[in-house]
């Protein structure tokens, strides 16, 4: 399980240095924008908005469609208010698995690399679906299986190595066709699925958690181990690390990518 008092705390830390370190969230993002392709006077809403990136690369291309953008970090709201060159964009703080719109009033949802963090990933697409009109679109992109497999491998031969017996924990990240399936079962029409690898090389170790928590991506589960880590073990994982990922003088991460998009099936959930 996924702790959302961790998850929103460590959102709501990270947001005045997200930016400068989600070159990889804008990247894939831009590409997400492609698939969604927005027109008119849609209604989209940005689920997991961040500091606001993507929605003000929609208010500057799209300025007839209304932007809305929800995230559980209320700082990362706060930070969009705060800059008045993204446009006109209405952010709200709420739950991905909660989402405070009414049922069948959007056109379009985007959600860029933030529903890996969902403890229930089905549930955040069931709320989706509620809150779009019959026929809308979904486009997401999310981290996907193999996702940070240097960092769990080489901190799981350190843990087996200082303390004599394996380390279990992983955040399980989903494949792309658990993805294409969990839409499905969320009575969406898969329209495609696409993953991405991405590498990105880091001076050492401490760098990459740095950066990672600065995404506020940190650990965010609840049978995570007490007393984390001691200086020993985080010695050893540092040292196996580079030992099997390093590149140049730098040690390697990867990062692999899903993205879809599907159609709202006509007709309404039982549930709805």
């Amino acid at each position: 399980m996924l702790s959302k008092h961790r998850i929103r705390a460590a959102f709501s830390r990270a947001a005045a240095s997200y930016d400068h370190v989600t070159q990889l969230h804008r990247q894939v993002g831009e590409q997400l924008l492609a698939l969604l392709q927005p027109c008119g006077k849609d209604r989209v809403l940005d689920v997991g908005m961040g500091t606001g990136y993507l929605a003000s690369v929609l208010a500057r291309y799209c300025p007839g469609i209304g932007i809305y953008g929800c995230d559980i970090a209320h700082q990362m709201n706060k930070f969009v208010l705060l800059h008045k060159e993204y446009g006109k964009i209405y952010p709200a703080t709420c739950d991905a698995e909660h989402l405070g719109y009414k049922s069948h009033s959007l056109d379009s949802v985007i959600s860029n690399l933030s529903l890996q963090w969902l403890p229930d990933l089905s549930r955040g697409l069931k709320e989706i679906h509620r809150v779009l009109k019959p026929g809308g679109r979904i486009a997401v992109s999310l981290f996907g299986e193999g996702t940070l497999n240097e960092l769990y491998d080489s901190y799981a031969s350190a843990y087996r190595q200082c303390k004599g017996k394996p380390f279990e924990y992983a955040h399980m990240f989903v494949s792309g066709q658990e993805l294409a399936d969990k839409l499905t079962g969320c009575n969406f029409k898969v329209q495609q699925v696409s993953l991405q690898n991405f590498q990105i090389l880091y001076p050492e170790v401490k760098t990459l958690l740095k950066a990672l928590a600065q995404m506020g991506a940190k650990n965010a589960s609840l049978n995570r181990p007490r007393g984390l880590v001691g200086r020993r073990l985080m010695q050893r994982m540092e040292q196996v690390y580079r030992e099997r990922y390093s590149e140049k003088g730098m040690i390697r991460s990867s990062f692999r990518v899903i993205m879809a998009s599907a159609v709202k099936a006509t007709g309404r959930r039982r549930d709805e």
